[in-house]
């Protein structure tokens, strides 16, 4: 037995560690290392969680490190994200009294089945442990197309919701990057690609860095050529952004309902199709609510980006509603107009440590419209930070992020709009986390507009407090999208 031990450096690392027997039969093996199942072991509780970690080989070129360093950066909280936990540099002894760096990538463990396998009608782990779900999807798949795809592709949109909402694109959204795991989830993985957004803060083009260069290069092909929106094909990096992603997701929901991709063949003719062949979805036919789905799928996939869904939130109520007609349409423009204000939190689901059972189940029936009002209902009566955080946003009548634009929809007729309450709320959820920079950003964003945001009277000296304290958090947990937006306000005082 070859127990490693491995300790990250940064802030939130400080009392975890993760250790795995290298002697142990790796999960997986591919061209960058060996992944192995290990353990996230707290020093203060002695409590343990299992991971996957993946040892890369020696040798590898610089850009490999570089790409697997940035996927393991992008740590976002979501049901239906893979979550990333750290990447770990550790020095052994080399000749000659040299150190010889090794790199370590630790993600969350997931167990379950791919989705490109289940398709096939795979639904085993590769060890062969049956996973109830994913039968459960196939029969589903083989009986009522039109359900599976709206079980897929709404779960898929979530996680993108998130994603994009924390300043990335995914790029690479196909079968072989979701995973149907066996506590019934679908978890979009794979970030290798993935690219920062621009500062929809500022509304100023991202700065790439030479890292980001290195390895999205203009002009140079990147991800799957079936799912490749033609921003992607010709390889424009100035406009890659959100609808580029939502490009992928109306083929990927196209091959659920059609049980094929739109565009096949060798690799020089699906790109040339990409570019200037409409998706053709006069093929999507005997299934329920098919003309519903062949305008979503053809909106989705139109070659000019300005014609696409323009969020996944908006892609995403095109699903729930059935149609991309004038009312999702209208409701979507308005929140859209909200989010593009764009001072407001990034991840309304982003948890200081993981999220209990309870608040994950409680934030997916929120999501459904089906089962919105019994998630209220529970989240009304859960009292820690989290959840009261959660409750005044909704409760907020103002700049929203996606995630919440779609659940204030789904909670129509249930929850009245109330800024006063909404800060009042937020007060009581500062009492339970006082350094929690979302918290403290929001009660800075309420005195700095006063009445508006349901406060007596305007206060620039105590706004000015809560977002100098916002800035020192979101500094010590190094949430750079968070620190932007509060420096953006506090420039506001040097006018």
């Amino acid at each position: 037995m070859a127990i490693i031990k491995l300790k990250g450096t940064s802030p939130q690392d400080k009392h975890i560690y993760y250790e795995f027997d290298t002697d142990s039969e790796p999960l997986g093996e591919g061209g960058m290392g060996k992944v192995y199942r290990g353990k996230q072991i707290s020093e203060l509780t002695g409590l343990s969680r299992d991971v996957a970690i993946k040892f890369m080989f020696d040798g590898l070129p610089q850009s490999v490190i570089d790409r697997a360093r940035r996927e393991a950066g992008i740590q976002v909280v979501s049901e239906n994200l893979v979550e990333m936990m750290g990447f770990i540099e550790t020095k052994a002894e080399g000749p000659n009294n040299t150190e010889r760096p090794h790199y370590h990538v630790v993600s969350e463990l997931l167990t379950g089945v791919m989705l490109a396998d289940l398709l096939k009608g795979v639904t085993t782990t590769k060890d062969g442990r049956p996973i109830a779900y994913a039968q459960e999807l196939y029969n589903m798949y083989l009986e009522d197309k039109a359900s599976f795809a709206l079980t897929i592709m709404k779960n898929i949109a979530s996680g993108i919701m998130v994603l994009h909402d924390k300043g990335y694109i995914h790029r690479d959204i196909d079968p072989t990057n979701i995973m149907v795991t066996e506590d019934r989830k679908i978890k979009l993985i794979d970030f290798g690609i993935a690219k920062k957004l621009p500062n929809h803060t500022t509304g100023g083009e991202e700065k790439l860095s030479t890292q980001d260069r290195s390895l999205t290069m203009t002009g140079q092909f990147i991800g799957k050529p079936q799912y490749a929106a033609p921003e992607l094909v010709v390889g424009d990096i100035d406009y890659q952004n959100e609808t580029t992603d939502i490009y992928a997701m109306g083929i990927l929901l196209y091959q659920l309902l059609v049980g094929r991709l739109p565009f096949t063949g060798p690799v020089t003719k699906v790109l040339e199709a990409q570019k200037n062949t409409k998706t053709p979805v006069k093929n999507i036919t005997g299934i329920k609510d098919a003309k519903s789905f062949k305008a979503i799928v053809a909106k989705a996939t139109e070659k000019d980006q300005n014609k696409r869904y323009q969020s996944a939130a908006e892609f995403r109520v095109a699903l729930d509603s059935g149609d991309s007609g004038s009312k999702a349409k209208l409701w979507l423009m308005i929140g859209c107009a909200l989010i593009l204000a764009g001072l407001v939190i990034w991840g309304i689901f982003r948890f200081i440590e993981h999220k209990p059972p309870q608040q994950n189940s409680v934030q997916q029936e929120l999501y459904e419209a089906s089962t919105a009002k019994e998630g209220w209902n529970r989240l009304l009566k859960m009292n820690d930070a989290e959840a009261l955080f959660l409750q005044s946003r909704i409760y907020f009548n103002g700049n929203l992020p996606d995630s919440i634009v779609i659940i204030k929809k789904n909670l129509e007729g249930v929850v009245t709009a109330d800024n006063r309450k909404a800060h009042h709320i937020l007060e009581a959820a500062y009492k339970l986390a006082p350094q929690d920079p979302r918290i403290l950003f929001n009660l800075g964003l309420d005195y700095y507009y006063g009445e508006e945001r349901g406060v007596d009277e305007r206060n620039l000296d105590l706004a000015k407090q809560y977002f100098e304290k916002a800035l020192q958090s979101a500094k010590e947990r190094k949430d750079a999208v968070m620190q932007n937006r509060i420096e953006v306000m506090l420039e506001k005082f040097e006018d």
